[in-house]
């Protein structure tokens, strides 16, 4: 499935588009707290990983090798039939939960669970969330914004724990019906998440008091290609920042590098067959 390191492979043509305007001023990656590992590591070993999710319910962990590819996949569960799976930091659903990251599994009646790994590829016992996450089409966690999910009718809504693990929610703007949220869970004065919008345009967004601000540039245009796409941390382990990876319709991986600011690079191939696979 995989083709070889990102640093051995062709750079592809197809890169989105410039700016209208020039991005932020990069940041360094951070973790999101609480957390003991870097956001998407569950393995242990400080570099970012994908979960693969294939047409048969199977789990799959492709763990980083922090040079732009992977290391020998695993299983990491059968029987995960979920129509979402959102990671999210350790101890996000409440205190004294584990530290280590995991994810929110939907399962097929709309319920929500999270498991928590371990911290060397393997989960713990789930806890049940809630019921009602069917009502939502896209769903994401970042860190300024909790859970942000998007519902049937359009209204964009984020989600969050409090200190004694309860959950609240706040309404942040209708209008929404047709984008697809991307998580950014980077912080430091950089967007708070970016959503694609129903022309394939990226853009990143706010998180404000009243609502949401849209950036005034993009990230790029034809992002409708693509059939997933995920922020995963830095993914070359290169320069701290923030990378994309997505999977389009023809199977294959791309890689999208950081250029120092919030604006994806040229994308590379990274991986073929990647058809009937769920990244997350």
């Amino acid at each position: 499935m995989l083709t070889g390191l990102v640093g051995s492979l062709l750079l592809a043509t197809g890169a989105v588009a410039a700016p209208a305007s020039a991005a932020p001023a990069p940041v360094k990656l951070t973790c999101p707290a609480p957390c003991s590992l870097p956001f998407r590591d569950y393995t242990g070993d400080r570099n970012p990983d994908v979960l693969a999710r294939d047409s048969h319910g199977n789990l799959w962990l492709y763990p980083g090798n922090g040079d732009g590819g992977f290391k020998a996949r695993t299983l990491a569960g059968i029987g995960w039939n979920f129509t979402e799976i959102v990671p999210v930091p350790g101890g996000f659903t409440g205190p004294g939960h584990i530290k280590n990251n995991g994810v929110l599994a939907v399962d097929r009646t709309g319920t929500m669970w999270a498991y928590y790994g371990d911290g060397h590829g393997y989960w713990h016992k789930p806890r049940r969330v809630g019921p009602g996450w069917d009502r939502m089409t896209s769903i994401v966690y970042t860190p300024r914004g909790g859970v942000m999910a998007i519902d049937r009718s359009g209204i964009l809504w984020s989600y969050w724990v409090d200190g004694r693990g309860a959950w609240s929610h706040r309404r942040l703007g209708s209008g929404w019906a047709g984008r697809t949220l991307v998580d950014w869970a980077v912080g430091g004065g950089w967007p708070d998440f970016a959503a694609r919008d129903m022309h394939g345009t990226l853009w990143p967004y706010y998180i404000t008091g009243t609502g949401v601000r849209r950036a005034s540039y993009s990230l790029g245009t034809g992002w409708g290609r693509y059939t997933r796409i995920i922020q995963d941390g830095d993914f070359e382990n290169v320069d701290g920042y923030i990378d994309l990876l997505a999977t389009d319709r023809n199977g294959d991986l791309w890689f999208f590098p950081s250029t120092g600011n919030a604006v994806p690079g040229h994308r590379v191939k990274v991986g073929v067959g990647w058809t009937g696979y769920t990244i997350s």
